[in-house]
């Protein structure tokens, strides 16, 4: 029997699903039975992926409830995970926990994809065989913060699929703007309005086209809507997302919170110069002054200015978008790099390592939420408190 590759990852749309799904698009992982997890958690309201990712030999989504406890939930995925050889590559506490408390023939490895996750690379290094960074920035913080496992960290950049053209050049029409991201505070979406405002003081008019949905959807939304040249798209596939990325000029991003994000490579396929915050040192090996502008984080003057000078000078912004697309072809191919990903994926042996769990932790959300009731009679249990109250 082939050993597993089993990918896990939240069934909600976001940077850490176009990651997966650029990788099991774009390699046969021949030699695997692979298997994707998507987890959904009931009364989730984010977005909902739209579609699986069709590309793998299994594909299932583990659906869960608090109310069953969080013991019963970890039962439950280690069922799908099984126990047999291979790797499962993890990305949250979810699945950590529930490989902590069941265990696992499988070697353990964790995507590190920003500063979010250094947290839990630490809490669960007992556990994590092999840790894997995409952004160089973040793979050094890491090595050392954890001088001795540094030789189970890689860095591995991954790859996109690229837009299937480049946008057309625009020497004196409105400046077209693109944000591509979670409507979450955290990716400085409030900044967007008042920008938008710096520029008409400056006599500036552009169009903006704000792609995706998030916790924060209503209070931005309603911040943008009687603003005419504003334009909010909610589409299905990436394929949307690319053609509607072609169609414009700038790609802006003043995020707090990030690691390498998958919708800067798209939209830089797509031959868009990106306007984006210095969010973490790494960013800057991937957009240099050649590409694009990297700017203070949270500085609404320092975004208005460098549109403004891209609005200015179109020949500049033509050749930065060049740039911009050739970066993608040399460093960012989806085959080429995820090859790097199954190259190490077939030393899964040897990267397995007998490792000692630290002291007991308790998972669960109350004194009944244990490995030994079961799910339905803590909900009966729960359900009797609730009525006594």
């Amino acid at each position: 029997m082939n050993p597993e590759l089993v990918f896990i990852c939240q069934y909600k749309m976001g940077g850490v699903q176009n990651y997966y799904q650029n990788m099991v698009k774009s390699s046969s992982f021949d030699g695997f039975r692979t298997r994707v997890i998507y987890t959904k958690r009931d009364g989730d309201t984010e977005t909902p992926l739209p579609h699986l990712f069709n590309s793998t030999d299994e594909e299932h989504v583990f659906s869960y409830n608090e109310a069953d406890g969080t013991y019963n939930n970890f039962k439950e995925l280690k069922k799908l995970i099984s126990d047999q050889p291979g790797i499962v590559f993890t990305n949250f506490p979810l699945e950590l926990g529930c490989l902590h408390v069941y265990g696992s023939r499988k070697t353990v490895v964790f995507a590190v994809h920003d500063e979010w996750y250094i947290q839990n690379a630490i809490r669960y290094g007992f556990l994590i065989d092999v840790y894997i960074c995409h952004n160089p920035g973040i793979f050094e913080e890491l090595q050392r913060l954890m001088p001795d496992r540094r030789g189970d960290i890689y860095y591995l950049p991954y790859g996109i699929v690229p837009a299937p053209g480049v946008r057309q050049s625009n020497p004196s029409g409105k400046l077209k703007v693109l944000f591509i991201g979670r409507l979450h505070p955290l990716k400085g979406i409030f900044d967007i309005p008042l920008i938008d405002d710096q520029l008409k003081k400056a006599g500036v008019q552009i169009d903006w086209t704000i792609i995706g949905d998030g916790p924060a959807r209503e209070e931005f939304l309603g911040q943008i809507g009687s603003r005419p040249n504003f334009n909010h798209l909610s589409p299905d596939t990436s394929e949307e997302v690319l053609q509607t990325a072609m169609q414009n000029d700038v790609f802006i991003l003043p995020s707090r919170l990030e690691g390498m994000p998958v919708s800067l490579l798209e939209a830089m396929s797509a031959g868009l110069v990106p306007v984006i915050a210095d969010f973490n040192k790494g960013i800057r090996s991937v957009v240099t002054a050649d590409i694009g502008r990297v700017l203070p984080v949270g500085d609404v003057e320092a975004f208005a200015t460098a549109i403004a000078d891209l609005d200015k000078d179109r020949s500049m912004l033509d050749t930065m978008g060049r740039a911009s697309r050739q970066k993608i072809e040399s460093s960012f191919d989806a085959v080429r790099n995820t090859q790097a990903y199954y190259e190490l994926f077939k030393k899964y042996q040897s990267l397995k390592s007998d490792k000692k769990s630290p002291l007991p932790v308790h998972y669960g959300t109350g004194r009944l939420d244990k490995p030994y009731i079961p799910g339905g009679l803590l909900k009966i249990f729960r359900h009797l408190k609730k009525g006594s109250v």
